[in-house]
């Protein structure tokens, strides 16, 4: 029998592929082994307090009581006041939608961006974050087609007491909704019952006569979506489905609901009240030559959604250089607070004044600028009985397309008066 000999030069070659291998798993292994110092350090929800204060935490839990969350930190559970939480941040950045997307705005000034709508029953059938809902077409102001929260633009003039269909050449036909699909929009008007195609249709505005608007003085929080959506809710709770949370939505009723979805909560637990309702705020805003531009409260001077830092705000103005928003401090209120940025959507700016006045002594001032700071989070300011100014004026570097959003302006209430 023949014997096999294992010269030494197959040998050292033998060895050197074993020593290749092994350094192979090895490498191999490491990158499939997660970083645990990194995920130390890497927190997946960011929690600020009204006093300024930011927390970091792996997880966020809501008792059934609503007025406390638990946050999970390296020291362990620590329960949190909700009262004192002015935002719960995830860290999940804006997911921009296709041209396929309809935008549903809700009487409660709500937003939810949708792939497809049609009517059943009166209703509004659609899906939204991975389960069907109906909406009371009641409940609804508009429907916006082909577009993506950084192109929706809202109607902003006096509407007639009918249903209002806007074609994409801004021609409008005006008359009382029968039906809609996915193919088409028919309206009963003058010229007859119409077919329109979704195609041909830039909005729907609902008849405001026929129009519900559901109080929310009971809100716990408001919900922002990665997709741009923003909806009021009136509790959250733990699913049962794991990363998941339920809300009670006033229009919608009970929805299960992915934390993948959500971009950020905001508290609406303590007594406030945001400029815009109640209040009624005198806006003065003129460009660097002195004429006078047009402001919408709650959007930008051409009807958009506000839009900065990478988040969407519902309440709040975007407005140029140089304005003026000035408003009375209500006798109750103990504290003011608000955020301010320079819109996302334009890419080159060059810098704002922000200023906060309280009977012409400034409270608080800060310099937005492209290349460093785009955005600012006052802390809570004390105020007393007054007027509140609000002033974006030109920076060193000025420019006439410096569009800048005042966020979540609100006074906090002393519920003791």
């Amino acid at each position: 029998m023949a014997l096999h000999r294992t010269t030494r030069t197959q040998k050292l070659t033998y060895q050197g592929v074993n020593i290749c291998f092994a350094m192979f798993l090895l490498v191999t292994f490491s990158m499939c082994v997660p970083d645990v110092a990194h995920a130390q350090e890497h927190s997946a929800v960011q929690i600020r307090l009204l006093d300024g204060t930011t927390l970091s935490s792996e997880s966020v839990h809501w008792p059934e009581s609503n007025s406390q969350i638990e946050l999970q930190t390296e020291t362990g559970p620590q329960l949190i006041d909700w009262e004192s939480v002015d935002v719960v941040e995830f860290d999940q950045p804006i997911r921009e939608t296709n041209l396929s997307t309809s935008a549903i705005r809700l009487t409660s000034d709500d937003l939810l961006f949708v792939d497809s709508v049609h009517l059943l029953d009166e209703q509004i059938e659609t899906e939204f974050a991975g389960q069907t809902i109906r909406i009371p077409i009641e409940m609804c102001r508009s429907m916006t087609f082909h577009t993506t929260p950084r192109l929706l633009h809202d109607s902003t003039g006096s509407l007639p007491n009918r249903d209002v269909v806007t074609l994409i050449n801004n021609d409008q036909i005006q008359g009382d909704l029968i039906d809609f699909s996915r193919e088409a929009v028919e309206i009963d008007c003058n010229l007859g019952n119409l077919s329109l195609p979704i195609e041909n249709i830039q909005s729907v505005q609902f008849n405001p006569i026929l129009s519900t608007v559901l109080s929310l003085e009971t809100s716990l929080a408001r919900i922002i979506f990665r997709n741009g959506s923003l909806l009021t809710v009136e509790s959250i709770q733990h699913s049962q489905t794991p990363d998941h949370i339920q809300l009670n939505v006033p229009e919608l009723g009970i929805l299960d609901i992915s934390i993948d979805a959500v971009q950020r909560i905001e508290s609406l637990a303590r007594p406030s009240v945001s400029i815009g309702q109640s209040i009624q705020p005198q806006v003065a805003t003129s460009d660097f030559f002195g004429s006078q531009l047009k402001s919408i409260w709650n959007r930008t001077p051409d009807g958009r959604t506000l839009l900065t830092d990478g988040r969407f705000f519902r309440d709040g103005i975007g407005v140029y250089p140089k304005t003026e928003i000035q408003l009375q401090v209500p006798a109750n209120a103990r504290s003011f607070m608000t955020s301010v940025g320079l819109d996302d959507r334009q890419e080159d700016c060059g810098n704002v004044e922000a200023t906060i006045f309280l009977d012409d002594v400034v409270l608080w001032t800060a310099t937005l600028d492209a290349q460093s700071q785009r955005f600012a989070t006052t802390p809570e300011i004390p105020v007393s009985p007054g007027s509140l100014k609000l002033v974006i004026d030109f920076g060193l570097r000025a420019d006439l397309a410096d569009l800048t959003c005042w966020c979540q302006p609100r006074f906090f209430l002393d519920e003791r008066r």
